[in-house]
């Protein structure tokens, strides 16, 4: 996704990352068979692309002072995001039953 961004522009890219992102979760949330939610996840997988670039869009933006702070809180957000996401969904999942049904973003399938 890099080096499409430096080839095709970073905003079209990123726009494009977002997109597949987001069909992928629609994808992946509205199936009933088990190929549907591979292709979705494969769409989000690809789509993964735009965390590089998006650090690549804040060089070329930032001042130089606050380009390391701006990469950390953006390095520390997927990963608090990650840490909190799972078992926040695991707790949503055991507590609403009726949630079962959002595959794409709190039960897997």
């Amino acid at each position: 996704m890099g080096r499409l961004g430096d080839m095709y522009g970073k905003r079209r890219m990123l726009l494009t990352g977002l997109a597949m992102l987001v069909a992928g979760s629609v994808t992946v949330a509205l199936s009933d068979a088990l190929t549907p939610v591979i292709v979705g996840r494969a769409l989000q997988g690809l789509a993964s692309g735009v965390i590089p670039l998006g650090i690549s869009i804040m060089r070329d933006e930032l001042p130089a002072e606050r380009l390391g702070s701006a990469t950390a809180m953006m390095s520390a957000s997927l990963g608090v995001g990650g840490a909190l996401g799972l078992p926040a969904a695991a707790v949503i999942a055991e507590n609403f039953p009726g949630v079962r049904r959002v595959r794409g973003g709190v039960v897997p399938w």
